[in-house]
């Protein structure tokens, strides 16, 4: 099977529960990630709940949360015909009361080497510019 996988991670001093009130306000998902034009949820930001997004020239994509752990982390997943892709997002705790934010995507199936060529140059600008607004975002939300 063909894969390949982009993860980005920033050391911040928001607390946990910074981030994870941006993370499950799905929402506001574009405020701090430039890629998105809007995302909304069908329903609470639990595991198994469904939701779209519309990336920014793309078309509108369905998801799923299928991990969510409040304050530590959530994946969730879209399913294309013979191709998955996953995007984790963790919370580590570090020294000094500061914390680890990490963003992974992970491209598995069929039509991975296509989505690298077509989106992977954007997922690897992009992510660590998004993974950095967040954290800005949470701290700014902490103070």
């Amino acid at each position: 099977m063909f894969s390949w996988e982009i993860k980005t991670s920033v050391e911040s001093s928001a607390k946990p529960q910074s981030i994870w009130k941006l993370w499950s306000n799905v929402h506001s998902w574009p405020l701090w990630d430039e890629g998105l034009e809007w995302c909304k949820l069908e329903g609470d930001f639990t595991e198994n709940t469904k939701g779209v997004l519309k990336p920014k020239g793309w078309c509108k994509t369905p998801f799923l949360l299928t991990r969510v752990e409040p304050n530590q982390g959530f994946r969730d997943c879209t399913k294309m015909p013979w191709t998955t892709i996953e995007f984790e997002h963790k919370i580590e705790k570090k020294a000094e009361g500061r914390i680890l934010v990490t963003h992974r995507v992970i491209v598995k199936g069929l039509f991975a080497p296509l989505l690298r060529l077509t989106m992977g140059s954007d997922l690897k600008k992009g992510l660590p510019k998004t993974v950095k607004r967040l954290t800005e975002f949470a701290e700014k939300q902490g103070s």
